[in-house]
């Protein structure tokens, strides 16, 4: 229940915030506005403040979700009630609360004004951030690897990508690949894309317009984090 700040530039501690009660941080720290965010194990909410202080509320119930930083300071995130809620960090409150027809969301990400949840029962569900106003819905398996850019939302699973408009949710292009997709990045407008036959390209994130590719030398590994030193 410990969060921690460092130094960007040494490594050194800057500044440690113990959680009261809570044994374990389940997800974050995120950025979110001004503050940084995160969920511990006894179901709370909490943030470090841009002074540096400490706040925690309770989220009333059990939360079953990954927490999504939504912009503007809010978090999404589904609960053991089988309601989607969305947070206000700078509030301190609950800001809306929809019915989650699956229970429990196991995937979530925020592109643009919308949040959108991958659940247990291989449906992808997208809400509006602000008011939580229920959007666009399609099949997707939950084993397919779900990420999000300023305006798109993609999924990929084994050689198949497909991206999404994250406003409406329709198809705006897809692509099958020569191998097995290893990872993706969502950066300035682009999508690049590694696979494991060591192929890396680019391409334009709204329409699929190729940009560059090239082939990668040496063993193709996951992408690990690994301490320095």
């Amino acid at each position: 229940g410990t969060m921690r700040a460092f130094a960007t530039d040494s490594g050194a501690e800057r500044q440690a915030w113990q959680v009261t009660g809570a044994t374990d941080i389940v997800a974050g720290p995120f950025p979110c506005g001004d503050m940084v965010g995160f969920a511990t194990n006894d179901s709370r909410l909490g943030a470090v403040t841009h002074d540096r202080r400490l706040l925690t509320w309770s989220a009333g119930a059990l939360i079953t979700s990954p927490v999504v930083p939504a912009g503007g300071g809010l978090v999404c995130y589904t609960t053991s009630r089988k309601k989607l809620i969305g947070w206000s960090l700078p509030r301190g409150a609950q800001a809306w609360a929809r019915d989650f027809p699956a229970g429990a969301a196991i995937k979530g990400v925020c592109s643009g004004r919308m949040v959108i949840l991958m659940s247990e029962d291989d449906t992808v569900r997208a809400y509006a951030a602000e008011t939580g106003a229920p959007g666009w819905e399609l099949r997707a398996a939950r084993s397919a690897t779900m990420a999000a850019g300023e305006d798109v939302v993609l999924f990929f699973a084994g050689r198949d990508l497909k991206v999404l408009e994250a406003g409406a949710g329709g198809l705006a292009w897809e692509k099958s690949f020569a191998g097995d997709i290893a990872a993706t990045l969502l950066a300035d407008g682009e999508l690049w894309v590694s696979t494991r036959d060591k192929q890396l390209a680019a391409f334009d994130a709204r329409s699929g317009a190729p940009h560059a590719s090239t082939t990668l030398e040496g063993a193709v590994t996951d992408w690990k984090l690994a301490p320095y030193g």
